[in-house]
């Protein structure tokens, strides 16, 4: 029951402001995607450690989210400037 009104509140937030999100280690892309369709931010930026392109990640923000997902590959999350730097 908690966890219900959990997500019923975070659904909330999501459809009533502009909201940007950073996600931190994509793996093969899922989460990203499945915050995008959910929230629908004005912005996500997404990192990972691995320099390989999560595949389903790419193919859905080149198909659905055009220019409002940037993904960047093979940066450690303790890098702060270079974090700091893209997220600028």
């Amino acid at each position: 029951l908690e966890s219900y009104r959990y997500i019923n509140r975070s659904t909330a937030l999501g459809r009533k402001s502009s909201i940007n999100i950073l996600e931190v280690g994509v793996f093969e892309g899922g989460s990203a995607i499945y915050l995008d369709k959910m929230y629908s931010p004005k912005k996500m930026v997404c990192i990972d450690y691995m320099r390989a392109p999560a595949a389903a990640l790419e193919k859905y923000a080149s198909a659905q989210a055009a220019g409002k997902i940037s993904r960047h590959y093979g940066i450690d999350q303790s890098d702060k400037r270079t974090i700091q730097e893209i997220i600028e």
